[in-house]
């Protein structure tokens, strides 16, 4: 397959659960960017720090929990059930792509980061080379 660029960046992902309630929308709070997982778990992805040592690591993840209960104080009783490295395509570029994979008959290429904000946008381009 050609080379578009794609590559992949670290991301701490903190997953909460026992918060009452759901959210339907990403939350984006200065420093907390949080969304609903589907299951009732709450997933907030962070940029990790010089150093993930698993110190540092629960540090983010008391971080979240108390960012999340000074925005939502009536969330009820969120703990912290996962803290790991997880890894997000991104392009070199720092760009969004959108396009076909040449050579590859009608295989479309959609990756950006963050998708679920973009997704709107992402799936209006998918759709226009759709229809070409």
């Amino acid at each position: 397959m050609p080379d578009h660029g794609v590559a992949t960046s670290p991301s701490v992902l903190v997953t909460l659960g026992g918060a009452s309630g759901r959210l339907s929308h990403v939350i984006e709070g200065g420093r907390l960017e949080i969304r609903s997982r589907g299951d009732g778990a709450l997933i907030s992805a962070c940029d990790p720090g010089p150093s993930m040592d698993p110190a540092s690591m629960n540090r983010l993840g008391d971080e979240v929990l108390a960012r999340l209960r000074e925005l939502f104080p009536d969330i009820g009783s969120p703990q912290i059930e996962e803290v790991r490295i997880a890894h997000r395509p991104m392009l070199a570029a720092g760009r969004p792509l959108v396009s076909a994979a040449p050579g590859m008959g009608n295989l479309l290429l959609a990756v950006a980061h963050p998708g679920v904000i973009l997704a709107p946008e992402i799936s209006r381009q998918v759709a226009a080379l759709m229809a070409l």
